[in-house]
């Protein structure tokens, strides 16, 4: 991974001299500096594109696909980057392996499908979503002959740089590609306000927030939590386990700041109770284990009045909890994120309606199956 711009098919530092130092790396031993790119790195990153990313435009449909099917398959076998992202967050190498494996197969399925056409596209995809959100955003643009401007999530500039390092190999997707980096101050504003976009892919930007975009067609892919049913003829201790890995690893799911991951479960009142304590005995089992560093700024407060609004709303804390240290080991600055597991949840309950990924996990009781499954397939439905 690169600490630099991508402009031009190339590492460059920003125009400027001003960086800054993501606030994960605080409890890492060596401090990184990025660069914090501003308007002129902007207008040098557009010029690029538009001179450069033509020849990728120019190649068949076909053509392009075969050359991004090459560098996944290459990714797929060097994860070096890969391994110092874990070490960036403070697991062990190999951790992320199977995050890459996921990001992976979206990408074998983005592949299938064409994208919404060839105009230059806008990307800012938050860190949590590692390299899934990349995938589902950049891909569909780059098949589809598109030049591309990522700007990287300044909490953990390390994921899009890494993609961007992975996919420039190519000289000619390279040449379609630009990276800049920045606290979404100066950057992002710059690049909606461009006219030179058609479209903007953004995530972690609510709705009634989003940035004004003028001409500019704007998607926005807010997180999403996900839900998890267990029946009655399920193991209670393996579905704890799927839901662990789905939930509350650290590795897999960065302790829930990961889009997609499982906040609430459904569970067969005739499993309730042996999968409730399959599943605090799997968290008590983590309790002294290596834990992920938090990398999303609010993500403390957050789980904070998520935790106190469940209380509030009759659930029952069984794990982690509202306070001094909710959800965390140690100091807030170089806080380990701990899950918060509650109960007696209800359907109704604005802790169990929550679609932000925390590592917070309720867990509602269904009087059957069909209920169990209607009630996650709706949760899970986007349109509701």
């Amino acid at each position: 991974m690169k600490t630099a711009n991508w402009i031009d098919g190339s590492w460059v530092q920003a125009a400027g001299k001003d960086h800054f130092v993501p606030e994960v790396s605080a409890g890492q031993k060596d401090k990184i500096a990025w660069p914090r790119s501003g308007l002129a790195d902007l207008e040098l990153a557009l010029d690029g594109l538009e001179a450069r990313a033509g020849a990728w435009g120019e190649l068949s449909t076909k053509a392009r696909r075969k050359r991004l099917e090459a560098l996944l398959d290459g990714w797929q076998g060097d994860g070096a980057g890969v391994d110092q992202l874990a070490e960036v967050l403070g697991l062990d190498a190999g951790d992320l392996d199977h995050e890459l494996e996921l990001a992976l197969e979206c990408a074998d399925r983005v592949l299938t499908r064409r994208g919404p056409g060839p105009g230059p596209v806008f990307v800012h995809i938050s860190a949590t979503q590692l390299f899934v959100g990349l995938m589902r955003a950049v891909l569909p643009a780059l098949l589809d002959g598109a030049p591309v401007l990522i700007l990287s999530d300044p909490d953990l500039p390390w994921v899009a740089a890494e993609f961007v390092w992975q996919f420039g190999a190519d000289e000619l997707v390279g040449d379609a590609l630009a990276l800049l980096h920045d606290d979404r101050s100066t950057c992002l504003p710059g690049a909606l306000a461009e006219t030179y976009f058609e479209r903007a892919v953004l995530s972690e930007v609510p709705e009634s927030e989003a940035p004004e975009s003028g001409d500019l067609e704007l998607r926005l892919q807010p997180s999403s939590n996900r839900s998890f049913a267990v029946f009655e003829d399920m193991d209670p201790v393996e579905a704890a386990e799927g839901v662990w890995r789905r939930a509350l690893d650290p590795a897999r799911q960065l302790s829930g700041q990961r889009d997609g991951q499982v906040g609430r479960v459904f569970c067969h009142e005739r499993r309730f109770s042996e999968f409730v304590s399959a599943m605090l005995a799997r968290v008590d089992r983590e309790e002294n284990a290596q834990g992920c560093r938090c990398f999303v700024r609010d993500l403390y407060p957050y789980l904070d009045r998520q935790s106190g609004l469940g209380l509030d709303e009759g659930a029952t804390l069984l794990r982690g909890g509202p306070g001094e240290g909710a959800g965390f080991r140690a100091q807030r600055r170089k806080a380990i994120l701990r899950p918060s597991v509650l109960t007696n949840a209800e359907p109704m309950m604005g802790l169990v309606r929550a679609t932000r990924p925390a590592p917070l996990l309720s867990i509602i009781r269904a009087r059957t199956d069909a209920e169990a499954l209607a009630a996650r397939d709706r949760f899970d439905d986007p349109d509701n």
